[in-house]
């Protein structure tokens, strides 16, 4: 077996790995960032942590993708919103389903990039900020977390197996365990996650 070919093989090793790790992570964003930062009620106790006079959370609900995120500015009706400004453009980059997080940007007035790379790190920091507010984390864990109703709020999305097919699995909702998993997602988000975002959503070796 010459060099070049061992080499070859090792550099596809590495891209599928790479590419196999893009997946798995999709599912955790989805399941912690998405449907957490998308959800209608912790919008409004991030709209009770961090008021503004004029800002607040909207979205209507799309049939083939549910919710759709966005800000309204209520001095004049006008909407802020990522697939109107042109930010959020599927047919670009694919997997590009950030509205919650896109809208969080709008209301903490976090400006937009024209990269993709530099909007999603933004919205990190953003994420990061918000989830080490004690009044955030408090309204979170009194009205959500230790509800003994919501043990079954938020699905823990992963790929259907035939294992699998019928059964729903749910997020943990200890609060500890729940807030050290949406760092340790927005940890990955940084390192590689934000790939999953950009173009056709897999590594590339040029």
């Amino acid at each position: 077996m010459n060099l070049s070919y061992k080499n070859k093989m090792s550099n596809y090793s590495h891209i599928k790995s790479i590419n196999t790790r893009l997946y798995d992570f999709s599912w955790k964003h989805y399941t912690y960032i998405n449907q957490f930062f998308g959800d209608l009620e912790v919008r409004d106790i991030i709209e009770a942590a961090f008021p503004h006079k004029y800002l607040e959370f909207q979205h209507y609900d799309d049939p083939e993708f549910g919710f759709h995120h966005y800000v309204v500015d209520t001095r004049t009706d006008d909407p802020i919103c990522s697939i109107g400004l042109g930010v959020q453009n599927t047919d670009i980059n694919e997997n590009d389903n950030l509205c919650a997080t896109y809208s969080l940007m709008s209301y903490f007035r976090v400006p937009f990039s024209d990269d993709p790379k530099v909007n999603q790190m933004r919205m990190i920091s953003l994420c990061h900020r918000i989830i080490k507010n004690k009044n955030f984390r408090a309204g979170v864990n009194a009205s959500i977390l230790t509800d003994p109703q919501e043990t079954k709020r938020w699905e823990n999305h992963r790929p259907t197996t035939r294992k699998s097919r019928n059964r729903a699995y749910y997020v943990n909702m200890n609060p500890d365990i729940f807030w050290n998993k949406i760092q340790d997602v927005l940890r990955e988000w940084e390192q590689y996650g934000h790939l999953f975002f950009i173009g056709d959503g897999k590594y590339h070796a040029y």
